[in-house]
Formats: C-alpha cells, sequence, structure tokens
C-alpha cells in the first residue's frame, strides 16, 4: 500500500539496481471480511490515493469469487462441530453435568481468544524506483511480470495446503502489490475436548515468527536484486544484551493515517496562508490610510501657512502705501510697490506651481506605488481564498465519502447483527425440536418399559396356571375329546410363550 497521497511523476531515472522486500501482515476477524472485499474492489474505505482509471486492471490471481462464503462456512461447521466433539468427549468420562451446562452454553467460535482476530492478511511489494518509477507509465514490464510471478510463487510455498485464500495484484497504486488473505486451520484432540478444529494462524512458520518469513522472503528474490530489510530487531536485541541503547523502533504508520495526517497539515497551512495574506492586505491599507491623511494635513498646513504669509504681504503695501502718499509720492509710490508686488508675487505663484507639480508627481508615484501594492495584496488574498476554497471542497469530498464509508460499515454491522440474531433464533428452534424429541423418546420409552412389565407379570402368573392344567390334562378319568383339546390349548400357549406376537402401536427398535 503506497503511502503517496497523488501521482506526480517525476522525470525517470532509471530502476534502482536492489531494493529491501516489503512484507507486512496484519490481523482481522472473519466479520469484516465483506468490509475487506469492498476495499479491494475500490468500492469503499480510504481511496484517495488510488488511481481509478487504472482499477479495472487489478487482477485475483488466487481465489474464487466464493472464497469469502467458502470461508464463513468453514468457520460455522468447525464451530458446529467442536460443540458436538466437546458434549460427546464429556459424556465419554462420564461427565454429564459439564456435558448438560455444554448445551446450555452452546457452539463457540472456533479460534482462542484474541483481541486482533484469528485471519490474517498481508502486502508484498518493494519500492516504486525497483520498478522504474511512480505508476504504470514509467514501471518495467518485465520486472512488474516478473515479481508477481515470483511472488505468487513464494505465498503457496509457504501457506500450502488451502492456507492462502486470495491473492490479488493492484496496479492502481504507485508501486505494484499483492494483496493476500490467510486461514490456517489446525486440528488437536484430547480427551477433555475431543478432536477440535481451530484456526490458528501461530501453526505457521511465517505468522509465527514475521523475522523468519522476513529472511525467506529476502531469500526468495534475492537473484532479482531484492533483499532483506534491515535487521533492527536482532541488533536492538543484541544491544541490549551487550548493555548498550539500540536502534529506536519504528513506528510503522499505516498509509491512511499518514494521508489523513498530511490533510491536517494542508489545511493548517492554507489557514496560516490566508491569515498571513489578510494580515499583510490590511497593512498596506492602514498604510495608504496613513500617507493619505498626512499628505491632506501637510497640503492643509502649507495653505494656511501661504495665506498667513500673503495677508502679511498685503498689510504691508498699505503701510508702504500710506508713507508714500504723506510724501507727496503717492503715485509713483503705488506703482513702485505694486510693480514690486507683482513682480513678488508672480516669482511666488511660479515657485508654488512648481512646487505643487512636484507634489503632484510625487503623490501620482505614490498613489501608483500603493496600487500596484494593494493590486497585489488583493491577488494575494484572492489565490489564497481560492487555495483555501479548494481545499475546503477537497476536505468536504473526503469527509463525504467518510461519511458514506461509514455509513456502508454500518449497514454491513447492521447486517451481520441481523444475520447473528437470525442464527441465534434458529439454533433455539433446534434445540427446542431437539428438546421436544428427547421428551417424545423418554415417553415412549417409559411406555414400553410399562407393556414389557404387563408381558412379564402376565407370564409369571400364566406359568403357574400352565402347570395347573397340565396336570388336570393328565387325569385318567377325563375324556379322550377334553385331553385332545387341552393340548391343542396348551401347544398354542406354548407357542404365545415362546414367541409373542408384535403390537402394532408398539416403538420400533
Amino acid at each position: 500500500m503506497s503511502v503517496h497521497t497523488k501521482f506526480d511523476h517525476p522525470a525517470n531515472k532509471g530502476c534502482l539496481a536492489t531494493a529491501p522486500a516489503v512484507l507486512r501482515f496484519a490481523s482481522f476477524f472473519p466479520r469484516v471480511l465483506r468490509r475487506r472485499e469492498m476495499h479491494d474492489q475500490r468500492a469503499g474505505g480510504d481511496l484517495s490515493h488510488i488511481r481509478h482509471d487504472l482499477s479495472p486492471q487489478n487482477y485475483r490471481v488466487i481465489g474464487d469469487e466464493d472464497w469469502i462464503d467458502v470461508l464463513i462456512a468453514e468457520i460455522a461447521t468447525a464451530k458446529r462441530n467442536n460443540h458436538l466433539n466437546e458434549i460427546a468427549a464429556r459424556e465419554a468420562k462420564g461427565r454429564w453435568k459439564e456435558a448438560e451446562a455444554l448445551r446450555r452454553r452452546g457452539p463457540v467460535d472456533p479460534w482462542k481468544f484474541t483481541q486482533e482476530g484469528p485471519l490474517r492478511e498481508g502486502i508484498l511489494t518493494v519500492n516504486k524506483q525497483w520498478f522504474g518509477g511512480a505508476g504504470p507509465e514509467e514501471w518495467d514490464p518485465d520486472r512488474v511480470s516478473r515479481f508477481v510471478d515470483r511472488g505468487v510463487e513464494f505465498l503457496q510455498t509457504h501457506f500450502p495446503a488451502g492456507q492462502l485464500r486470495e491473492v490479488t495484484v493492484h496496479v492502481d497504486e504507485e508501486a505494484v502489490h499483492l494483496h493476500f488473505a490467510v486461514a490456517v486451520w489446525n486440528e488437536k484432540v484430547s480427551q477433555n475436548r475431543g478432536r477440535q478444529r481451530l484456526l490458528q494462524p501461530s501453526a505457521n512458520p511465517l505468522l509465527a515468527d514475521y523475522e523468519h518469513a522476513q529472511d525467506l522472503a529476502g531469500e526468495a528474490f534475492l537473484d532479482m536484486g531484492i533483499h532483506r530489510g534491515e535487521r533492527r530487531a536482532a541488533a536492538a536485541r543484541a544491544a541490549k544484551a551487550a548493555g548498550l541503547e539500540g536502534p529506536s523502533p519504528r513506528d510503522h504508520v499505516p498509509p491512511s493515517k499518514w494521508r489523513r495526517e498530511q490533510r491536517r497539515k494542508a489545511l493548517q497551512d492554507a489557514a496560516k496562508i490566508k491569515k498571513s495574506a489578510r494580515d499583510a492586505a490590511d497593512g498596506i491599507l492602514a498604510d495608504a490610510a496613513f500617507v493619505s491623511n498626512s499628505t491632506v494635513k501637510k497640503s492643509r498646513k502649507r495653505a494656511v501657512e501661504e495665506t498667513r504669509q500673503r495677508q502679511a504681504e498685503a498689510e504691508q503695501v498699505l503701510v508702504d502705501a500710506r508713507i508714500a502718499r504723506t510724501g507727496g509720492q503717492i503715485v509713483g509710490a503705488f506703482r513702485h510697490i505694486r510693480n514690486q508686488r507683482l513682480a513678488a508675487e508672480s516669482e511666488a505663484l511660479n515657485e508654488k506651481m512648481l512646487r505643487r507639480k512636484a507634489q503632484f508627481r510625487h503623490m501620482e508615484e505614490r498613489s501608483h506605488a500603493l496600487a500596484v501594492a494593494n493590486a497585489r495584496a488583493e491577488a494575494d488574498l484572492i489565490a489564497a481564498q481560492q487555495e483555501t476554497e479548494e481545499q475546503a471542497a477537497e476536505a468536504a469530498e473526503i469527509t463525504a465519502k467518510a461519511k458514506a464509508a461509514e455509513a456502508d460499515a454500518l449497514e454491513v454491522v447492521q447486517a451481520t447483527l441481523a444475520q447473528r440474531e437470525a442464527a441465534k433464533a434458529e439454533i433455539a428452534a433446534e434445540q427446542r425440536e431437539l428438546s421436544r424429541a428427547q421428551a417424545e423418546v423418554a415417553h415412549k420409552d417409559a411406555e414400553l418399559s410399562a407393556k414389557l412389565s404387563k408381558v412379564d407379570r402376565l407370564l409369571r402368573h400364566l406359568e403357574p396356571l400352565l402347570r395347573r392344567m397340565i396336570g388336570w390334562l393328565k387325569r385318567p378319568d377325563l375324556p379322550g375329546e377334553i385331553v385332545k383339546e387341552g393340548n391343542e390349548i396348551l401347544s398354542e400357549a406354548h407357542v404365545l410363550i415362546s414367541d409373542p406376537p408384535s403390537d402394532p402401536n408398539a416403538p420400533q427398535g
């Protein structure tokens, strides 16, 4: 199972010459067989890493279409037979109370108590770069074919006698891998429980010792450049025995959990980007408002100052005019002063126009810079919003798929519970029918005993009567006809006593 969320198809740099084999096992209960098949057919579960256009190319190498039904029927048969054999073993030892307690308890699952389940599913694969890259477009077909053939041969060799129930080749992810299911049956015989057929994964050496399984996998693919992975467990034991600190244990993270964590981090990053863009835009807008207010204040202050200066110049002109008028030179003074004033005003106006033009150019440049910065901020904000909306839509789609998968799983659980209740009701009905049949047999047995007792009592009373009759027939004074008829009666009575007629109403057997 790949741990990548998408197919980025990097440039193919050639196939790796060597790579470690990847062989992993996981436990599960029979009740999740249907859910496992649903994911195997890409109809449910976490499918965010699947290329659905390639899913039809997945194919099953081992296992019929009804292999799940066959396995469930085997489990039900073993469950029933184990119960009957245990009852028979207790009765054979004369433990009738224990046998009756077992009948009341009913059948139990044919495996020892376990929190993880008696079945095993596994995956066999290798690094995607050994095939040539990510996806069928970059794989080496010859390597894919050789790996699949060798992998199927390896599984058939080490899971013999029907232990290997299903093997499917998946090609809709970044690396080719074999997904398989294993059921290991083991029979045990004891005086207390009789013959018991149980699901026992540890009866297979590969499932009993995962390090041994890794060794065998490395040996099976060695000539193809695929070797065993790092011996971390053995190194840890050796370091512990030497009193040293061994390598830290690897925490295997399932691909689905890794993808959920990546989506969570992506949403967090999107929120941070959105907040950063919003803060930058707010800062730019605040700077623009500050510059605008400052410019307005400075312009207003400069205008007031110029007004005051012009008012002072006008007052000075009036004073000079009054002085010139008192000296008899009012006309010449007025003209001279007026010309000076006009020249000064003209020069002041020119300087003012130049300053205003410079201010306008500065304000235009500042406004253009602010407009560019504002446009960039708005573009960044829009891009961040679009990215956030896309990620939110993706998260909503993932949530909807998760809810749909949860609903499907709930339906499967409800269907399983309904089947279990129906099976319980059927078993209860069979037990009631068995109790009724046992009661009927006991009743007929009592009737037969009563009839046999009556027959025995009749025979005990009939024998002395017959002896008396024999003695009476031996009397010499009896007529011959009476003696003849009495002998015939005795013969018939003897026949009836030695071979009594069958009663049509009597129970047979």
